[in-house]
């Protein structure tokens, strides 16, 4: 009994470090590509996660024709945010495997994400059932290629039930409609339709992972500041309808298109002061700012300037950006409010420059380059609304650039194998990115790749779908948009660029439902955006050693796993002599042996 409990000490010793490291395992819907053609492929997707310092690694055999790294990556920090887990203590080991070269990249982010929740939580996942889709900000699963070949890929592998992005469940393909429930019939499998990562792992555990949804509770602060920048460029817009109005000269140059056009421009003032009035001020913003454009272009149509005043207010407005450009670059940015503010005034500053750099110096022109100069000064009141502390340094910013820029640019990659003619303006938006980053103006960089990557996963997302499903579609971004607002709010952060993004999406939803699309994505993004930086807040003593022992937990365990060890040892030692002891005390006395001296 002795040698089996001091063995017992010994596995003890050995085992308990390795405790710590949490596994699993899931099937993936894949595609490779022979011939110009592609096939659906099975593949299996293994993850290991260890103590660590927040690296994530991929190993793929055979090779993938798209590197995943970038979209592993990505879909480990959805996974980490849903679950609200600091992974910066964990390694993450990632291997696909495969029975033939696939194309990787985004396709398997849904399932990436749904692993890693599954392993962090210790969620047990139904072999027997695969899934393919990327995983998109908000937790939403996205459309992906090849969905009847990846379908029947699982079928001949003997699956049972399969997992597709749900507005794939039916979509058009060369003008004829595609109906995987017909499918899925023919060839005896079950294909469910899931629309986020509550529904993938419900389906792999057969349990329900719902979130509770939030109320998005307004800041105070945030209401008077977009109020009142509503507010100011609604009353420009009037300005300039009145000065229309009165003007005293160029009535001869009034036309029937210059009527017209002023009747649009009115239309909108009117939607602007609607929304101000509905307490909606971002859209009443958006409003009167195209109002005041529209009506500023033809006021100075009617004083029909010479090119000599065009040249000299065009410098006027160039001399006033440069001043409100060299003014922002010298505030304080502390705060994920501070670095939005200051990524939508440059952005219109840069839209003013580029209004004025064509040199035409038209009505048009200069009244636009007035109007976003106006917009930019406006927007500076929200430098300082914001809580919560980032890290907003140099070397931060730089990388949450880049890490946007490679989503984005995996996107583009996968999407280009299957429909290489639609993405000419993405390809642009890429580079003009680039072009900011090769400049080091990396919040510039940051957010016009915040603003492709959901330009380019709203287009994917509607190849295919039926109008009818655009409903649907639109209903699930804003809801997603709703939760993750409501969830930043709750960590103490109100996201001033996406909450705006999503109160327009909605006031746009029953007239321009793309455009609705579109804001309603770029909410999602930006409601994101604090995964690139790390909160900075005062710890407890408390806090500070339970980070070390997270992140060191491998040399706790070894130090705890030595001293049970040498416990159970010692309490097996003492036990041992004790009753050895006993054993010898009891004896029966026997009598003493002779000694025998030896003389020499």
């Amino acid at each position: 009994m002795k040698h089996t409990l001091r063995l017992l000490a010994l596995v003890l010793l050995l085992v308990i470090p390795n405790i710590s490291a949490q596994e699993g395992h899931i099937k993936l819907l894949a595609i490779g590509e022979g011939g110009g053609n592609f096939t659906g492929s099975v593949a299996d997707l293994y993850l290991t996660i260890q103590p660590g310092s927040g690296r994530v690694f991929i190993e793929t055999f055979p090779l993938t024709k798209i590197d995943t790294q970038i979209s592993t990556r990505f879909a480990q920090e959805i996974a980490c945010k849903y679950l609200d887990k600091d992974c910066d203590v964990y390694d993450f080991f990632y291997t696909i495997q495969s029975p033939a070269a696939i194309v990787g990249g985004p396709s398997a982010g849904a399932a990436i994400a749904t692993l890693t929740v599954a392993a962090l939580e210790g969620i047990q996942l139904n072999d027997s059932v695969a899934m393919t889709g990327t995983i998109n900000s908000g937790a939403l699963i996205g459309p992906v290629g090849s969905i009847k070949e990846k379908i029947y890929a699982a079928k001949q592998a003997g699956l049972s039930r399969v997992l597709v992005p749900t507005e794939q469940m039916s979509y058009e393909e060369h003008n004829k409609t595609i109906n995987i429930a017909d499918l899925a019939a023919r060839w005896n499998i079950q294909v469910t339709g899931v629309e986020s990562l509550d529904d993938s792992l419900a389906a792999f555990s057969g349990k329900n992972h719902t979130r509770q949804a939030k109320p998005i509770i307004v800041d105070e602060r945030y209401v008077k500041t977009m109020q009142g920048l509503g507010r100011t460029l609604c009353d420009r817009a009037k300005l300039f309808s009145r000065q229309i109005r009165e003007s005293p000269t160029g009535k001869e140059r009034i036309t029937e298109q210059f009527v017209k056009s002023n009747k649009d421009a009115e239309k909108l003032l009117e939607k602007g002061l609607n929304a101000l009035s509905n307490n909606t001020p971002y859209s009443a913003a958006s409003f009167c700012f195209g109002a005041s454009v529209a009506l500023h272009s033809q006021l100075l149509y009617l004083k029909n300037l010479s090119g000599e005043q065009l040249a000299a207010a065009a410098f006027n407005i160039s001399k006033n950006i440069n001043a409100v450009d060299n003014h922002i670059e010298q505030r304080e940015r502390k705060t994920i409010t501070d670095l939005q503010a200051y990524m939508i005034i440059k952005e219109r500053l840069l839209d003013a420059r580029g209004a004025l750099d064509e040199g035409t110096n038209s009505s048009a022109q200069l009244a636009y380059a007035s109007e976003r100069l106006e917009s930019a000064i406006s927007w500076q009141r929200f430098f300082g609304v914001g809580d919560g502390r980032v890290a907003l340094d140099e070397k931060s910013l730089r990388k949450s650039c880049l890490d946007k820029l490679s989503e984005v640019g995996e996107r583009y990659q996968y999407i280009s194998l299957f429909f290489p003619d639609i993405l000419t303006d993405i390809h642009k938006s890429i580079i003009d990115a680039y072009d900011y980053y090769g400049r080091g103006d990396y919040e510039l960089c940051l957010f016009k790749a915040i603003q492709t990557k959901a330009e380019t996963d709203v287009l994917s997302g509607l190849i295919g779908v039926k109008q009818e499903a655009i409903d649907a579609l639109l209903t699930k971004k804003l809801a997603a948009a709703e939760r993750e607002i409501a969830k930043q709010i709750d960590d103490g952060v109100f996201p001033i660029l996406a909450y705006s993004y999503y109160e327009y999406a909605n006031t746009l939803s029953t007239d321009q439902k793309t455009s609705a699309l579109i804001y309603a994505e770029y909410a999602l993004e930006m409601s994101d955006l604090d995964i690139y930086f790390r909160q900075s807040k005062e710890k407890t003593p408390y806090d500070r050693i339970a980070a070390f022992v997270a992140k060191y937990s491998n040399f706790v365990l070894v130090v705890f796993g030595a001293l049970v060890g040498a416990l159970v040892y010692g309490i097996v030692s003492f036990r041992s002599r004790k009753s050895e002891k006993y054993t010898l005390h009891h004896l029966p006395h026997r009598k003493k042996r002779k000694k025998i001296r030896v003389r020499n």
